[in-house]
């Protein structure tokens, strides 16, 4: 009988460490990790990276993600040492970077010309305007007016005129002050379609 026993525990043991074993194989329960391009992990990191540029353009830089290379994002962003900048080893951190990338977009964008600068020919009019924040937000001024200014009856006399218009901007490489004339130009341009077409600033 102490035998017959015997085997029955050795047998409940065998079961027992099976099933143990069986639960300990099955996978737990913690979260996958953190896709690459959400935020703050890597994909997000080469994002703000190829916008920001912490190296040096000659091949020297900080490890991308590392906290030399945070600091070195907050120095290019301007916001190094503000009480407001959450500090780097905080979850906050990585969301506060892209409304700072966020506002620093928006600000070139209200900049740039309405003309593509991609394919302007090197020492024009054209490349002085994209080379100049100030210049750029007057073309895009022009842009607004000009296009409220139109109103379907006489787009094409319009159109036409601005074409002249331009030429003569253009000729702004002859003055002794470029800037100057460019500006100018915008200015009494601006001025002339507000007057012409009755045009009220919001």
């Amino acid at each position: 009988m102490f035998t017959t026993l015997l085997r029955t525990r050795n047998a409940c043991v065998v079961v027992l460490l099976s099933v143990l074993g069986g639960c300990a194989s099955q996978p737990n329960n913690a979260p996958a990790p953190a896709n690459a391009d959400e935020l703050c992990g890597t994909g997000w990191a080469q994002n703000v990276e190829n916008y920001v540029h912490s190296g040096d353009n000659q091949g020297h830089g900080p490890d991308i993600g590392s906290q030399e290379w945070q600091s070195t994002i907050e120095f290019r962003l301007g916001i190094r040492g503000k009480p407001d900048t959450p500090a780097l080893t905080d979850p906050r951190w990585c969301r506060y970077i892209d409304k700072q990338i966020d506002m620093l977009k928006r600000t070139r964008a209200s900049k740039e010309p309405a003309f593509s600068c991609t394919e302007v020919r090197p020492a024009s009019t054209e490349a002085m305007i994209c080379a100049q924040p100030e210049l750029g937000a007057l073309d895009r001024e022009m842009q607004r007016v000009f296009d409220a200014a139109l109103s379907g009856q006489h787009d094409q006399q319009l159109k036409a005129m601005q074409r002249g218009w331009i030429k003569g901007r253009d000729e702004c490489w002859k003055a002794t002050d470029h800037q100057a004339c460019i500006r100018q130009a915008y200015i009494d341009r601006i001025a002339e379609l507000k007057a012409q077409h009755h045009l009220v600033d919001n």
